[in-house]
């Protein structure tokens, strides 16, 4: 048995948030789902100021129980697909907005958010893009939901993507910026690409960074050179990046 390096993670913060990643990424992807949606029950402060990211929200102490007919639903909006929140229905939340996850590619977010989707519920949508474009309509998909009255909390959307979808945050992110929109934070696994998310973007978004060091040379470079970026970044000088360690057999 050897402990060999495992998972490098970098983990930056606005200010409003950081998080010591877990060992497992997928695992990971959960916890920090979980964390960022308690972090953020409350509006951030840049949003109360900005008309356009105004949707309430409530605290989730104590937790809420649910009985099976309350279960998310199916729902569906200008072509596309998403799942509701546990709970959505209920009279006691028709006044309530939800956070909403964006899950990228390839999918793991959703998956893993099923694990803590009681007690922080939230609306889902399974978003297989990564360009900017795709973020630009994006942002427009959720204004058009919200003026249909799907109560989606501008100010708490939050997206994962894993390889692919990793380097398809940042793009998707830019496309959001461009209508004037952000994530709340981002969880990013790997990818193999885009280091640079932009001063403006980080200002408003706390991103969560993790790739394998037994991975490519090139992704774990690509991480090391975000990470540069970001210390660049008014808020994100103390960005900081913490290495796990796991058993392997050789």
């Amino acid at each position: 048995m050897q402990s060999l390096p495992e998972y490098l993670h970098l983990s930056f913060h606005t200010g409003r948030a950081n998080v010591t990643a877990m060992r497992t990424p997928i695992r990971t992807i959960a916890l920090v789902i979980a964390i960022i949606l308690c972090l953020f029950a409350v509006a951030c402060s840049d949003g109360a100021k900005d008309s356009k990211h105004d949707g309430a929200s409530l605290p989730l102490d104590p937790p809420e129980t649910f009985t099976d007919d309350e279960a998310p639903l199916t729902l569906s909006h200008d072509g596309r697909n998403f799942e509701s929140p546990w709970g959505y229905a209920r009279e006691a939340n028709a006044a309530r907005n939800y956070p909403l996850l964006v899950s990228g590619c390839w999918g793991e977010g959703q998956g893993e958010y099923s694990a803590v989707s009681k007690t922080h519920p939230a609306f889902v949508i399974d978003y297989q893009k990564d360009g900017v474009g795709d973020g630009e309509a994006l942002a427009d998909w959720i204004d058009s939901a919200i003026a249909a009255g799907f109560r989606i909390d501008r100010t708490r959307v939050y997206l994962t993507g894993f390889s692919r979808g990793g380097s398809g945050s940042f793009p998707l992110a830019k496309g959001m910026y461009n209508k004037d929109r952000y994530f709340a934070a981002i969880v990013r696994v790997a990818g193999q690409s885009q280091s640079d998310i932009g001063n403006a973007i980080a200002e408003k978004t706390a991103l969560w960074y993790h790739i394998g060091l037994l991975d490519t040379e090139q992704r774990v470079q690509v991480a090391r050179a975000a990470l540069e970026k970001f210390r660049g970044y008014d808020s994100y000088t103390d960005a900081v990046e913490t290495t796990s360690t796991a058993l392997f057999t050789r």
